[in-house]
């Protein structure tokens, strides 16, 4: 997903991500004016627990100077592990505990890392302030929510229960070219990090011979415990 914002954020500070607990965005007293657009890629709608995203910020025009973010859940408790990468560093803030800044001044692009938690956390907020041009150029702040990514286990066609159609959906999958998953760790019924005539075989098992559950998270929707490579939307 692409987000595009008109932006005004400060440059060489740091913990001035704009979140709660920062020490603010310095759009109120700084002397910037005016107003610049980003676009920030990278930042799933719905994360997967312990996945690893790439997250780039690009300036619509020019270039930007720096920036500050962190991510934080509900509670403005630091969330999952930020890295830097070839143009950005982290640094430490008691509020934002680990954010992340430009190492350098000026790029028309700053990518790093976030790895997701390996709980579900809830609600996480991305919160990152942008500066552009000299001392007076435009600063601001924006805002960016993720969900956790959930799912039935099992629920191959995504009609949110465990049934006949289910296996007959995986089958047609997997032996006559049928269409994939909507969510391929549902259709992963063992939890094996794979989805092969086993999974149809756990499932069936399952539903006519009394056999084992699949794999949480069933009977309710919830985050997969799994760090297996699988997860929604991958078809």
């Amino acid at each position: 997903m692409l987000f595009v914002y008109i932006l005004m954020a400060f440059p060489y500070l740091t913990g001035y991500a704009g979140s709660p607990v920062s020490n603010g965005f310095c759009a109120s007293t700084c002397h910037g004016s005016g107003s610049f657009q980003v676009t920030v890629s990278g930042f799933p709608n719905a994360y997967a627990p312990n996945k690893t995203y790439q997250i780039t910020v690009t300036a619509n025009s020019g270039t930007i100077k720096n920036f500050n973010s962190c991510i934080l859940d509900l509670n403005n408790q630091p969330v999952g592990t930020l890295q830097g990468s070839s143009n950005t560093s982290t640094y430490s803030h008691p509020g934002e505990g680990t954010g992340i800044h430009g190492s350098v001044y000026d790029q028309s692009s700053y990518t790093f890392s976030w790895t997701a938690p390996n709980q579900d956390a809830g609600i996480v907020k991305l919160y990152m302030a942008l500066h552009q041009g000299n001392h007076g150029g435009p600063n601001q702040a924006l805002t960016i929510e993720a969900f956790p990514q959930t799912f039935l286990r099992g629920d191959v066609n995504g009609d949110l229960a465990v049934t006949f159609t289910d296996l007959m959906y995986l089958g047609t999958y997997l032996f006559l070219n049928g269409p994939a998953p909507d969510c391929m760790d549902a259709a992963d019924v063992n939890d094996d990090g794979m989805i092969l005539s086993s999974d149809i075989s756990y499932l069936g098992s399952f539903l006519y011979l009394g056999g084992p559950p699949p794999q949480a998270p069933y009977p309710e929707c919830g985050i997969d415990p799994t760090a297996d490579g699988m997860e929604c939307g991958m078809s």
